[in-house]
């Protein structure tokens, strides 16, 4: 619903109508003041979806939350961070030693680097992470334990524990589906999630073991030994990046939730 109003919003600012009101105008069946009529018209729809819509649309779009980021790619580029801040510190460790390099001004290097700019990003994606967590957290657990307290009957109840197993289970898929419309998890990871839940709901009679079902959509070990070894191959080397990042991006998500 979201993504709808968004594109409703940005629209294709007014192209469509600009190629018609311009047939138009080379058709001779129209008189000429329907043809200015019409092209004054859709030209000032379009320079006003260009102007309002299209400026807005950046505002409302962070509004709607359409860009917020997961909790995996956001640790994995805190990663990426800390590792091009340690190595930037280490190598002006090593440029500070060189005698030829005494006068400079080392904290306007760093400055000029970025370096504090970097650790302050760092600290707030980490605060973010760790809000955004405890929040699904108590969330989801509040789901799960109206889920549980609202069934009946007795403990060693077999009826009872399928009917609390299944409510506990439709409350999973309820609350990966959150996690999915706040953009902490793909479509592919909460299809795979659901999955595994309907999997556990159907087999009703066996212990639940949802871990073992999403198992097998990872690589095998295999597979990915031979990724690695070609990921710096020439012209294939960038998609097999590509490749092993979205994997890794996508089990960690999975352990993640």
């Amino acid at each position: 619903q979201m993504c709808i109003r968004d594109r409703t919003w940005g629209g294709i600012r007014g192209a469509i109508g600009l190629c018609f009101a311009l047939i138009i105008s080379e058709d001779p069946a129209f008189p000429n003041i329907l043809k200015q009529l019409i092209l004054l018209d859709m030209a000032g729809c379009a320079v006003l979806t260009l102007t309002v819509n299209g400026l807005t649309t950046p505002q409302l779009v962070v509004k709607m939350g359409l860009n917020n980021q997961s909790a995996i790619k956001t640790k994995v580029f805190n990663s990426f961070l800390e590792s091009m801040v340690s190595a930037t510190e280490d190598h002006c460790g090593e440029l500070k030693v060189n005698p030829y390099l005494n006068v400079c001004e080392w904290d306007k290097v760093f400055w000029i680097a970025g370096v504090e700019k970097y650790k302050s990003m760092i600290r707030d994606n980490y605060r973010t992470i760790e809000m955004a967590g405890f929040q699904q957290k108590n969330n989801a657990r509040e789901m799960l334990d109206v889920a549980l307290m609202s069934g009946s009957g007795p403990e060693h109840d077999d009826d009872f524990i399928i009917e609390a197993r299944h409510r506990f289970l439709t409350s999973l898929k309820g609350v990966y589906w959150e996690l999915f419309e706040v953009h902490q998890c793909g479509g592919d990871t909460v299809l795979l999630l659901l999955e595994s839940a309907n999997n556990d709901i159907d087999n009703e009679k066996t212990a639940m073991d949802s871990w073992s079902y999403i198992m097998n959509s990872f690589y095998n070990t295999y597979l990915m030994k031979v990724l690695v070894h070609m990921r710096e191959l020439p012209y294939f080397g960038d998609h097999v990046k590509k490749l092993l990042y979205d994997q890794m991006v996508y089990v960690l998500s999975l352990i993640h939730i």
